[in-house]
């Protein structure tokens, strides 16, 4: 009987192999690439690394049917028509259109995609990013698709200008949001713009953050909320840094306990398993 439970167990080493090669199915490398990740990061099954793969909607933040894939394919048609042409609208319909399809959540560390005025701020910031905006019969025939991401792909451009506004000076950006409101009629954000008081009162933050987790729709990467550890730390990614084009370059992460986030490279983390919503 204690023979047959023997042949029965799987041995460490057929373990190990089947975890490399699934590790290299993964992530699109050679088993020998493969091997030599899984050996230095201590990845265990299911476990990819950071520089690797896409998480949209990170369970750990799911709130309502917005924080999931399943959730947004299962919408009627029509609500898919009417998402996918409010996202066209540049700038405040596609704001408006981003906040609802990121609310906020909450991560271990604190709130995520969170902030009072984030349409506002998002809309102002592409008010500066999208000039020239892309082509209105453009993004008319891509949302009449019904199809967010047909929407996303012709926004691209300012999805990601409008990003990387963030990296800089929001002092210097903020007087750019004055000079663009001032060189253009439009009352409802200057008065949203009014209500922040100055920089200090706008929700940074959450403006950055969905804007991360939209670029990597198309882009991969690991959106704000996604669990992930540095060594055995656990923590949760709570920012991105991009360049001007591709996957991100760097993550902001968390880690449980701690008293700040910390700035690391995507080789150096380690997302853990089952992260994307169903």
């Amino acid at each position: 009987m204690t023979d047959d439970r023997s042949r029965k167990r799987p041995r460490s080493g057929r373990a190990r192999k089947r975890l490399v090669r699934a590790h290299a199915a993964h992530a699109g490398v050679a088993y020998s690439v493969a091997a030599r990740q899984v050996a230095a990061a201590g990845l265990a099954a299911g476990e990819t690394l950071g520089d690797f793969g896409r998480t949209v909607y990170p369970v750990a933040v799911r709130g309502d049917g917005r924080w999931s894939l399943a959730g947004r394919a299962a919408r009627p048609v029509d609500v898919r028509l009417a998402d996918a042409h409010r996202g066209a609208g540049l700038p405040g319909g596609r704001a408006g259109h981003l906040v609802d399809r990121f609310p906020p959540a909450r991560a271990a560390h604190g709130p995520l995609y969170a902030g009072d005025g984030r349409a506002a701020l998002l809309a102002l910031l592409y008010l500066v990013a999208a000039r020239p905006a892309p082509a209105l019969g453009e993004r008319a025939r891509a949302a009449a698709t019904g199809e967010e991401t047909a929407v996303d792909l012709v926004c691209a451009d300012a999805d990601r200008a409008a990003r990387r506004l963030l990296d800089g000076d929001w002092t210097i950006l903020w007087d750019r949001i004055d000079g663009a409101l001032t060189a253009g009629a439009y009352p409802r954000l200057r008065s949203a713009f009014r209500a922040f008081g100055d920089e200090a009162g706008a929700p940074w933050t959450g403006a950055r953050q969905v804007l991360d987790a939209l670029l990597v729709v198309a882009d991969d990467g690991h959106a704000p909320g996604t669990r992930v550890r540095a060594g055995l730390a656990a923590g949760s990614v709570t920012g991105l840094w991009w360049t001007g084009s591709g996957p991100p370059v760097g993550y902001d992460v968390w880690l449980d306990g701690a008293a700040g986030p910390r700035r690391m490279r995507p080789g150096d983390i380690v997302v853990l398993p089952r992260q994307e919503s169903p």
